[in-house]
């Protein structure tokens, strides 16, 4: 049971005695809309247009940080010192008025029956994305009706620091918090939430935060950057014939991957384009959302921590440590809220 096994290695490691879940933390851009091949080309044409040698295949690297974030990287890189906050601005809106003429990024298949059941188990979903794109932004409502609240969203424009900063998802756990308590104060526990993430970075942020994160991958990069970014499960990619969970699928998933992004960094990276996997293979459909869903319901359900028979039966009790490393989270993250970023 690969769920209940990720569940007792998280409690082991996190100290808490039980999952106790109030809300689900979703990331966008390749979560809840297949949208990172428009901020792929994107970017590739922004760096592109301000002298910087940037592939689109890069951008999955760099998803999740802020804009400004990853201007700044790359200028480092290029350059040996950040750009200015007047050159960041300036990439940033030209990015973004790229990103509004590309065609309209579809949701992907399977996240909205997934937020529904979510939904529908007495679970919050929440949206915690490093975007600042207002053209996705605008249509959560449309393409999600009844599923997120403004006050339980957290933007690029909510926070200093991007992913893999625990920030974004410290704020989420800040936000949920204050909305389930109907107050200005409150805060979810880590083991009150669980992040859903398709990125590298992401995942970094949301196991920064002390979050069950469970990774989905949605893009070019192999699952090995996922697993190594700390994901807690990464339920594997579906087959495209029989909607089955195919371990000789993913096998030739990834040695594709590997294969393809390994022959691109030994190219010159200015000639290359994003090693997208072929068409045919949809790396979301309609039957994901029922495997996605498992972790939630295992959560949801008190009987699987209390029956004797469970293998998370006293798994572990609450320690101080756990406890403690969690209050300095939020004490750091707390006294770091002090300005606002373009991102």
């Amino acid at each position: 049971m690969e769920i209940q096994e990720a569940v007792r290695r998280y409690l082991q490691t996190s100290g808490f005695g039980q999952m106790a879940l109030k809300t689900a933390m979703f990331d966008m851009d390749g979560v809840l809309f297949d949208s990172m091949r428009n901020h792929a080309r994107c970017w590739h044409e922004t760096m592109t247009h301000f002298g910087f040698d940037f592939p689109e295949w890069e951008a999955f690297l760099h998803e999740g940080r802020t804009g400004g974030g990853t201007i700044n990287i790359v200028s480092q890189r290029e350059r040996g010192h950040d750009a200015t906050a007047e050159e960041i601005e300036e990439m940033y809106r030209y990015k973004s008025e790229l990103f509004d003429q590309c065609p309209e990024a579809e949701p992907m298949p399977g996240a909205y029956s997934l937020l529904k059941k979510v939904k529908g188990s007495g679970i919050t979903p929440m949206m915690v994305t490093g975007s600042g794109q207002r053209i996705l932004l605008k249509r959560l409502q449309k393409n999600f009706p009844d599923i997120f609240r403004q006050e339980l969203m957290v933007t690029a424009f909510d926070v200093k620091k991007g992913k893999p900063d625990p920030e974004p998802y410290l704020m989420g756990l800040e936000k949920g918090g204050c909305f389930l308590s109907n107050s200005t104060e409150g805060t979810l526990k880590a083991n009150e939430s669980i992040v859903i993430e398709n990125a590298p970075l992401g995942v970094e942020a949301g196991v920064a935060a002390g979050v069950f994160t469970i990774a989905v991958n949605t893009g070019p990069l192999p699952d090995e950057t996922l697993y190594e970014a700390g994901a807690n499960l990464l339920p594997c990619r579906h087959s495209a014939t029989n909607g089955r969970n195919s371990s000789e699928h993913c096998r030739k998933l990834r040695r594709c991957n590997n294969t393809t992004i390994d022959k691109e960094r030994r190219t010159d990276k200015r000639e290359v384009g994003l090693p997208f996997l072929p068409k045919e293979t949809p790396l979301w459909h309609s039957g994901f959302a029922d495997t996605a869903f498992q972790p939630f319901r295992l959560f949801s359900n008190p009987e699987f921590f209390s029956n004797p028979e469970s293998p998370l039966r006293n798994a572990h009790s609450q320690n101080s440590h756990s406890r403690h490393c969690h209050y300095r989270l939020h004490r750091m993250y707390n006294s770091q809220r002090t300005g606002r970023g373009i991102h």
